[in-house]
């Protein structure tokens, strides 16, 4: 099993999230986004790409997305939690870093 999680919180995000998701080892990590209340494809762009999606029906506020994930990877064992936007401003090939001084 995995132990560890990318909680990606997003809004309005399928012209991007698409990349983010591509660039993630998923042979490391399990992908939780936090889609908060997107008007648009988000959701399904994210599962498409093999994220676990879940979905705030209303714009709740980056802090709440967060929060959202955290508390439903802790819930489900997770040990390490790292975060990342939707929009790529954090590459995603730094995951592994992360995970190591998480150890």
């Amino acid at each position: 099993m995995i132990d560890s999680a990318v909680i990606i919180p997003s809004k309005d995000e399928e012209t991007r999230i698409k990349d983010v998701l591509s660039k993630i080892d998923k042979s490391i990590v399990d992908i939780i986004v936090v889609d908060d209340g997107s008007k648009d494809k988000t959701s399904k762009v994210a599962e498409a790409n093999g994220a676990f999606v879940l979905r705030h029906k209303v714009n709740l506020g980056k802090g709440i997305a967060l929060r959202t994930g955290a508390e439903y990877a802790i819930s489900k064992g997770y040990k390490k939690l790292v975060f990342m936007d939707a929009d790529g401003q954090h590459p995603p090939e730094l995951i592994p870093r992360f995970l190591e001084v998480l150890d």
